[in-house]
């Protein structure tokens, strides 16, 4: 699935305010958490309230991306684009929350 973007150098960075994770509660609930850079901290900073939040700096996240040409039989059809947000272990600061984090980049 990711050989052949990977092979042919089909890299790309995925811009974003930041990102959301899911927390299990209990009776099959989930509690969202939208993970950020904060301006004034290095790091991912978690907020619940809207209303709390300050100004994200931009996440730059790695990915791959790939483009599929659909059969020459179908008329009109444009290439599909597609991407994937690459992902490592989660840093100290958000284990708590998921195993799993995208690749933020400088």
């Amino acid at each position: 699935m990711y050989r052949n973007p990977l092979k042919k150098g089909r890299r790309c960075v995925v811009l974003a305010d930041g990102f959301y994770e899911w927390q299990k509660m209990e009776k099959g609930q989930k509690q969202p958490y939208f993970l950020y850079f904060n301006e004034s901290k290095k790091g991912v900073v978690k907020e619940m309230e809207e209303e709390k939040r300050v100004t994200p700096r931009i996440l730059t996240m790695a990915g791959i991306f790939d483009r599929w040409t659909p059969p020459k039989t179908a008329e009109d059809q444009e290439p599909i684009y597609s991407y994937s947000i690459i992902t490592v272990e989660a840093s100290k600061s958000i284990n708590w929350l998921h195993d799993r984090m995208p690749v933020c980049l400088q």
